[in-house]
This record gives structure tokens, C-alpha cells and sequence, in this order.
């Protein structure tokens, strides 16, 4: 399952592994941010705001895999990562709001006590025991991973790198085992004079 433009606008699209059997499975106004429930039956998406200025539809959406009629799940613009039993969708917005919703649909639990978690989008994850959220907090430049529980108890590093930024991360299926993207950020600045 990826995020593809080859149709001039990202839609959410499905391959075999080896990239064969390609499915479109959204044709919406712009989506983005897809998970896969653990059992590959059926993902979530939303519409996204920073790639199109103004989607007619903002929110969350829960699809089959086989595509089909999106049911909408959270009516706030954002990204959303399914739980490891399949039964909740962690979501948030970018701008504060972080909630819990039932993968059916149904009342949102509120995580505003979380509100960093808010901006991580694909830098955050559910533990594997579904009690705590794994995050990535950047200090001085470095990142780390750290779990946070669910009841707001007290946040732990769960990594002790000393460089880099960590860019992307997720966790296995058998929740042993992490994959990291780190690496840092470099620029420059250039001054040109008398352009004519």
C-alpha cells in the first residue's frame, strides 16, 4: 500500500510486493497518510490539506483494502495509525488535537494531555501492547524514541542515541523490533549580489 501522484493528484494505491497487480484504491480530491490494519483487510487515509489547499472533504476514513466506499471515522484533517489488535485508530491533526477512535467509528476519546504528539505524524506508533504510544522527541538536534502511556504516566526514553535526527521509524508486527531513518540536516546560506 503506498501514496502515489501518477495520477496527477496522491491517492492511496496497492501493489504485490514485486510491484505487480497494481490497484488505485481512492480517487478523492487528494489523500494521504495511509495505515494497514494488522489483519490487511482494511486501511485508513486522510485528505490532505498541505498538498491540496482545499479539499472538499477533510477527516479520516477507514477503507477496505479491496477499495470500495470509504466510512469516515474522524471529521478533523490528519494523520491516523491503527492499534495492534485492529480495534482503535489513533488520530491527530497537526494543531493540537491527538484522539483515539474506535476502528468502527464511533465517540473519539481525547488525547489533548498528548499534545506533542499532535505534529509527529509518521513519527509516531502504538507499542505493541497497545497501552502506550511510542514518539520521537528531537533535543538539541538529536532524536530519540520514547514511550508514553496511555493514562498520561510519565514518558521514557526507550533509545540513547547521542547524533543524528531520526526521520521516520515503525515497529515490527511481532513488536520486537525497530526500523529507524536517521541522519541530519545540512544547509547553506548564499548571498548574491547585484543581480541584474
Amino acid at each position: 500500500m503506498f501514496l502515489s501522484f501518477r495520477a496527477g493528484i496522491p491517492h492511496i494505491w496497492r501493489s504485490d510486493p514485486d510491484g505487480g497487480n497494481v490497484l488505485q484504491l481512492t480517487n478523492g480530491a487528494g489523500e494521504a497518510s495511509p495505515d494497514c490494519s494488522p489483519d490487511g483487510l482494511w486501511l485508513t487515509f486522510g485528505y490532505a490539506p498541505w498538498i491540496v489547499p482545499a479539499p472538499p472533504v477533510l477527516g479520516v476514513w477507514r477503507l477496505p483494502i479491496d477499495g470500495g466506499q470509504p466510512m469516515q471515522i474522524w471529521n478533523r484533517p490528519g494523520w491516523s495509525r491503527i492499534s495492534p489488535d485492529g480495534k482503535n485508530v489513533l488520530v491527530g491533526d497537526g494543531t493540537g488535537k491527538v484522539a483515539i477512535v474506535p476502528a468502527d467509528g464511533g465517540q473519539a476519546r481525547s488525547l489533548d494531555h498528548l499534545i506533542h504528539l499532535s505534529r509527529a505524524a509518521g513519527l509516531v506508533a502504538w507499542a505493541p501492547d497497545g497501552a502506550s504510544l511510542l514518539y520521537v522527541q528531537t533535543t538539541g538536534g538529536v532524536s530519540n524514541i520514547w514511550r508514553q502511556p496511555l493514562d498520561g504516566g510519565e514518558a521514557k526514553s526507550l533509545t540513547n542515541f547521542t547524533s543524528l535526527r531520526i526521520t521516520w521509524f515503525d515497529v515490527s508486527r511481532d513488536g520486537k523490533k525497530l526500523a529507524l531513518a536517521r541522519g541530519s540536516i545540512a544547509s547553506d546560506v548564499v548571498l548574491i549580489r547585484d543581480l541584474k
